[in-house]
């Protein structure tokens, strides 16, 4: 993930600490999401039906405190419902207007 994004307001906040060995997913065949977070790995599972993305129990799994926006990211991952694919990347919408951000790995 790059950034939290309000598409209603247009702002656009970079997540922190920004790396790119930070806030990482991997959606998995089997239905499981892994990834990193501020500091720790993560996993969780996810389902798609329509243009509708659940995701559940997305935790970290190391538990070391989460630095910075770690804990935010978390929360907002929990609640994601929909997705929509862009040139700018993956939008994972936790509300109606209020989206993560992730751009893919080349």
């Amino acid at each position: 993930m790059v950034r939290f994004a309000n598409g209603e307001a247009g702002e656009i906040k970079l997540a922190e600490p920004y790396s790119d060995d930070n806030f990482i997913l991997n959606f998995k065949e089997s239905g499981e999401i892994t990834g990193k977070t501020s500091t720790n790995e993560a996993y969780g599972e996810y389902s798609i039906l329509n243009d509708q993305l659940l995701i559940s129990s997305f935790t970290n799994v190391t538990e070391i405190n989460e630095l910075f926006d770690g804990r935010s990211y978390i929360e907002k991952m929990n609640k994601v419902r929909t997705f929509k694919m862009s040139s700018k990347g993956l939008h994972l919408f936790y509300d109606g207007i209020r989206f993560l951000l992730f751009q893919p790995v080349e």
